[in-house]
C-alpha cells in the first residue's frame, strides 16, 4: 500500500512539471573568452650568441603581427653579447588546431621603451603573405584591476619540443600598485612559472591587464604583471617603429632557422676515450672512479659554432686518496675543442676549458693560457662556447669567463670532446648552431694568444712583462696597519725516529709528543722541554692506538680489546680493562690537558671513556645527533679532533662533498652540537675549545665564523692551532705552485692583526701537500708549535724524523711593535683541602701597567694588584673550582685567564 501512493505522488509531480510552459535557459557566456584569447597568445624561441636558447611568451596585439613581450624573453641578457640582432623565431597557434603552431621569424624592434622608463619590455613583428587572414590580436582593458577581481595567466612555461601545450592558470588580483625599482605592477596569486614572462594577463572578459614579468622567488603564487596602462605610449612608439621592420614572410619551416640543435646522447654518437658510461635516471653519466674520463662526439663541429652543454658535475672521489685541499680540484670537467684525434682526454691537442671547483683553466695545445679563479658547483650547469673565426667565448650560468682571440683557430671547428677526473659528469642535454661568421658578438677585452703559445711553445715572449709573485702572507692587518718587518728563525736539530710513525697525540698540556712506531711494535715519548726521546714502550699490536690527557695516556689494543692506561709521573702502566664489542675502532681521542672524558669512535658509534675508571659514561644530546652516533659504519669515512681543555670535539668527512663543518661541545655529561653544511677542509680546534681553525677560516665552538671567508682567488692559507695558549700557525700557499716549493709558516696571536715571527722553509714542508692532486697532510699531526718549550717540531710526510726549531714567541712580541697582552705563566690543576693555595700570574704587556680582576672563584679567592692569587682552602672543600681572571692593559687590550682546581688525589 505504501510503494503504490508514492507511486501516486511521483506520477502527480510529472504531470505538473510536464504542464508549465516551457522556458529557454540564457546563452552561457564564455569567462576569459578563452577560446578567442588563446589564438593570440604567441610561443617566442630566442637565440642569442653566448647564451642557451631559451623560451618565453607573448601576445599579438595588433592584425599586421606586432607581439609584445619581455625584454628578458626576447633578449636573454645585453651583459655577455651585443643587443643587435638575436635570433626570434615565434609560434603562433593554428586556426584550425590552436594546440599546433605556425612559425614565422621574427624581427625585435629596437628600444621600444618610454623614455624614463625602465621597463622589462619589448616588441616583435612577424609578417605574413599579403593575402593571408590578419592575425588574432588582444586589446587592452580601458579600466583598472580591482583589489580581488578574477584574473587569468596564459602563456608556455616549460616548453619542450615543437608544440607545446598553453597553460591557463586562473586567480585574483592580490595587489593592485605594488612598486619595485619604480616599475608599477599588478601582483596575482594565479600560478606563474618559467616561461609565462611576456604572456598576458587577462581579466574575465579577456581583455589584457597587463605583461606577465615575474614571480617571487621562495613565495606559493606571488606573481606580478607590468601594468597595462604603463605600456601604452611604449606600444603606440612600437606601432610607429614597425614600419621600419622587414621581418622574413612566413610561415617558415622551423628546421631553417639557425637555432641550435640537439646531439644525440645516445652511445653510438660518441666515443669512450676513457673511463665508464652508465645510465643514471634516463641520462648518460660517465666517470673514472676517480680518475680520467672522457668522451668524443663523432661528428665534427661547424666552422663556427655555438655549442651548449648542460650537465651535473659532481664530486667522486673513487679510488683515490682524498685530502682536503683537493678540493681545488674536485668537479673537474672539461670541454674541448680540438682535431680529430678522439683519443685526447679533454681535447688537448686544441682548445680546453678545464673546470674544478676553484678555478679555470684555459688551454691551447696543453699549454694554460689563462687561469681564472671562479669554480664551478654541484648544481645544474649550463656551459656555453662560441667559436667565430679565431675568438672563443666560454660562458657558464649566464657569466661570461673568458673571450680568447687565437689565429690559430680559423679553421676547421674540429671534434667535441667532454671529460675529467675526481668528478662524475650527467650529460642532460648537448646542443650545437651554426654561425655565420658576421654573427655580432661582444668581444671586447679578449685576451690575445699569441703564435708562440698557441703552437704549443711555452716560452715567454723576450719583452713580455713577467706577473708578479702572489702574496703569501694572510692579509689581515686592521685597516691603515701595515704589516711589521719579521724576523726569521733557523733550524736547531733532528730527532731520528725507529721508524715511522702510525699514530701520534699529545699530551701532558703539551709537554709530550707520544708516536707509535707500527714496524717496531712501540710507543715512543718525545718530551719538548729536554727536546729528546725519552721513554719507549712495547706494544703488544701494531695497529694500537693511543690518547693522552693532562696526567694519563691510553692505549687501546684493537685486537684483543683491551684498554691500558699509563700515568706521565711514573711513566708506568697501572691499569687495563676489557672493551665490550666495539666494532672496529677508528678514533680515539682526548684533550691533552684534560682529565678526561677520552671518545673512542668505531662502527658502532662513540663512547665516553673516563680515564679514571675505564669505563664509559653516559652522555645525552640536546642538538644534533646523540652522542652515540659521533661515530659512523666506516670510520675512514672522518676525523675527529678534541681541543686540549676536553671541551670541544670536531668532526668532518674525508670522503664526499661537502665535508660538513661539526662542532660538539662537551657541557658536564651533554653534547651540544653545532653543524654547517659546507666544506672548511680540516677542523682543529683551540686548546681552549672556543675556536676551530680550518682553511682560510676561523669558526668559534658554534660553527660560526669569526673571520671573514677569504678570496678563493688568493693563494691558500692553512691555520692550525698551538698545542697550548692563544697561539696558531698560517701555513701559506707559496707562490706559482712549484712542486717542491716549501710552506711559508707563520706564527700568529690571538686578536693580533699582524703575524709574531714567520718561519724559513721547514724541512719537511715541501712534502705536506702535493700541488698536482691538491692532497695535504693533516697539519696538527705534522707541525707542533709548544709555546711553554718555545718549540716548534715539524714531521715531514715520511713521518721517520723530527726537525725542531726553537721559537721564542715572548721574546719576538716585544720586536713586533705590535700592541699586545699574554698570560704566559700556567695556572696550578689541583688544591689541598686545609691548605693555603697560591699562584703567580705571568703577563707579558706593551701597555704597562697590568691590572687584574677576580670575575669568578669560589668564597675567599682574591687576587692582588701585582696579580697574586690567593685561597684559604676550607678544610671541607670537596670538587672541581673554576677560576676566571681578567687581565686589563693601560690600552684597550682585556684577555681572560680561565682555569679549573680539583682536589688533590
Amino acid at each position: 500500500m505504501r510503494l503504490c501512493v508514492n507511486s501516486v505522488l511521483v506520477l502527480v509531480v510529472a504531470t505538473s512539471a510536464a504542464s508549465a510552459p516551457a522556458q529557454t535557459p540564457p546563452a552561457p557566456v564564455e569567462k576569459f573568452n578563452l577560446k578567442q584569447t588563446r589564438k593570440a597568445v604567441v610561443l617566442i624561441k630566442a637565440f642569442t650568441p653566448g647564451q642557451t636558447a631559451s623560451t618565453g611568451s607573448g601576445f599579438l596585439v595588433s592584425a599586421d603581427g606586432l607581439i609584445v613581450t619581455n625584454l628578458h624573453v626576447a633578449v636573454p641578457s645585453d651583459e655577455l653579447v651585443k643587443r643587435a640582432k638575436p635570433v626570434l623565431l615565434v609560434g603562433v597557434p593554428k586556426e584550425s588546431n590552436p594546440d599546433d603552431f605556425e612559425y614565422y621569424p621574427g624581427e625585435l624592434i629596437p628600444d621600444p621603451s618610454p623614455r624614463g622608463q625602465k621597463l622589462d619590455f619589448a616588441a616583435i613583428k612577424i609578417a605574413r603573405k599579403p593575402a593571408a587572414p590578419a592575425f588574432p590580436f588582444l586589446s587592452f582593458s580601458t579600466q583598472p584591476a580591482e583589489l580581488g577581481e578574477d584574473v587569468a595567466v596564459l602563456g608556455y612555461p616549460f616548453a619542450k619540443g615543437d608544440a607545446p601545450g598553453l597553460s591557463f592558470n586562473k586567480g585574483g588580483v592580490s595587489g593592485t600598485n605594488v612598486t619595485i625599482d619604480r616599475v608599477r605592477y599588478y601582483q596575482t596569486d594565479a600560478a606563474v612559472n618559467p616561461g609565462n614572462s611576456g604572456g598576458p594577463l587577462v581579466n574575465a572578459k579577456g581583455e589584457v591587464l597587463g605583461i606577465v614579468t615575474a614571480k617571487r622567488q621562495g613565495a606559493d603564487n606571488v606573481g606580478f604583471a607590468i601594468r597595462g596602462s604603463d605600456l601604452k605610449s611604449g606600444i603606440a612608439l612600437s606601432t610607429r617603429l614597425a614600419t621600419g621592420v622587414k621581418p622574413t614572410v612566413g610561415p617558415v619551416d622551423p628546421k631553417t632557422v639557425p637555432f641550435p640543435r640537439r646531439l644525440a646522447l645516445k652511445s653510438g654518437s660518441w666515443d669512450v676515450t676513457g673511463g665508464e658510461v652508465r645510465d643514471r635516471e634516463g641520462f648518460p653519466a660517465i666517470d673514472g672512479n676517480g680518475g680520467q674520463y672522457g668522451l668524443t662526439f663523432r661528428e665534427a663541429l661547424p666552422e663556427n659554432f655555438q655549442l651548449t652543454v648542460v650537465c651535473v658535475v659532481d664530486f667522486l672521489a673513487g679510488r683515490q686518496v682524498i685530502r682536503p685541499t683537493q678540493q681545488t680540484l674536485f668537479r673537474t670537467f672539461g670541454i674541448g675543442i680540438g682535431p680529430d684525434d678522439k683519443t685526447n682526454l679533454l681535447g688537448r691537442g686544441g682548445t680546453t676549458f678545464q673546470w674544478s671547483a676553484a678555478q679555470l683553466l684555459t688551454k691551447r695545445n696543453g699549454t694554460v693560457v689563462d687561469n681564472r679563479p671562479f669554480g664551478n658547483t654541484d648544481d645544474l650547469t649550463v656551459v656555453t662556447v662560441v667559436k667565430v673565426g679565431p675568438n672563443v667565448l666560454f660562458s657558464a650560468n649566464g657569466n661570461v669567463l673568458v673571450k680568447l682571440k687565437d689565429e690559430a683557430l680559423t679553421g676547421k671547428g674540429g671534434h667535441l670532446h667532454v671529460g675529467g677526473f675526481l668528478s662524475r659528469t650527467t650529460l642532460l642535454d648537448v646542443s650545437v648552431a651554426e654561425l655565420t661568421p658576421d654573427v655580432s658578438v661582444d668581444w671586447t677585452g679578449a685576451k690575445v694568444v699569441n703564435a708562440a703559445v698557441a703552437a704549443g711553445d711555452a716560452t715567454p715572449e723576450p719583452n713580455k712583462p713577467v706577473p708578479a709573485p702572489r702574496p703569501t702572507r694572510p692579509t689581515r692587518p686592521r685597516p691603515g696597519e701595515a704589516l711589521p718587518d719579521v724576523t726569521r728563525v733557523a733550524p736547531e736539530a733532528v730527532v731520528n725516529l725507529p721508524g715511522p710513525i702510525g699514530r701520534s697525540c699529545v699530551g701532558a698540556g703539551g709537554r709530550y709528543l707520544l708516536m707509535t712506531i707500527p714496524s717496531e711494535k712501540k710507543l715512543v715519548l718525545f718530551d719538548a722541554k729536554s727536546r729528546t726521546l725519552t721513554q719507549t714502550f712495547p706494544l703488544a699490536e701494531a695497529t694500537a692506538f693511543v690518547a693522552a690527557g693532562r696526567e694519563v695516556f691510553l692505549v687501546v689494543l684493537p685486537e684483543t680489546k683491551l684498554i691500558q692506561r699509563y700515568r706521565f709521573d711514573t711513566m708506568k702502566r697501572d691499569a687495563v680493562a676489557p672493551l665490550d664489542d666495539p666494532g672496529v675502532i677508528g678514533h680515539l681521542v682526548m684533550g691533552s690537558a684534560s682529565d678526561g672524558p677520552c671518545v673512542l669512535a668505531t662502527s658502532k658509534g662513540a663512547s665516553f671513556v673516563n680515564p679514571r675508571t675505564l669505563k664509559a659514561e653516559t652522555y645525552s644530546s640536546e642538538k644534533g645527533p646523540p652522542a652515540s652516533e659521533m661515530g659512523g659504519r666506516n670510520p675512514d669515512d672522518y676525523e675527529l679532533r678534541m681541543s686540549a681543555n676536553g671541551t670541544l670535539l670536531t668532526k668532518w668527512r674525508t670522503n664526499g662533498s661537502p665535508r660538513g663543518i661539526t662542532c660538539m661541545r662537551l657541557v658536564g655529561n651533554r653534547v651540544l652540537t653545532s653543524y654547517d653544511h659546507k666544506s672548511s677542509g680540516d677542523l682543529y680546534p683551540s686548546p681552549d675549545g672556543k675556536s676551530v681553525y680550518a682553511t682560510r677560516v676561523i669558526y668559534d665552538a658554534e660553527a660560526k665564523l669569526i673571520t671573514p671567508e677569504e678570496d678563493r682567488r688568493k693563494p691558500a692559507v692553512w691555520y692550525v692551532p698551538a698545542v697550548s695558549g692563544d697561539h696558531y700557525l698560517a701555513l701559506n700557499e707559496p707562490p706559482g705552485r712549484d712542486m717542491q716549493k716549501m710552506l711559508d709558516v707563520e706564527i700568529w696571536l690571538t686578536g693580533q692583526a699582524t703575524p709574531l715571527v714567520t718561519l724559513p722553509p721547514v724541512a719537511g714542508s715541501e712534502t705536506f701537500v702535493d700541488w698536482l692532486t691538491g692532497s695535504t697532510v693533516p697539519f696538527d699531526r705534522h707541525l707542533y708549535f709548544i709555546p711553554d718549550e718555545k718549540l716548534l717540531v715539524a714531521v715531514p710526510r715520511a713521518k721517520n724524523r723530527l726537525v725542531l726549531t726553537t721559537v721564542d714567541v715572548v721574546a719576538k712580541l716585544d720586536q713586533s711593535g705590535a700592541d699586545f697582552l699574554l698570560v704566559t705563566s700556567k695556572p696550578p690543576t689541583h688544591y689541598t683541602p686545609g691548605k693555603p693555595f697560591a699562584y703567580d700570574l705571568a703577563v707579558k704587556v706593551k701597555k704597562t701597567p697590568a691590572k687584574f680582576s677576580l670575575e669568578s672563584g669560589p668564597m675567599g679567592m682574591s687576587v692582588s694588584k701585582d696579580g697574586k692569587i690567593v685561597w684559604a682552602v676550607p678544610a671541607k672543600q670537596d670538587g672541581e673550582v673554576s677560576v676566571i681572571v681578567s687581565v686589563t692593559d693601560a690600552g684597550t687590550q682585556e684577555a681572560f685567564h680561565t682555569f679549573k682546581l680539583t682536589k688533590a688525589p
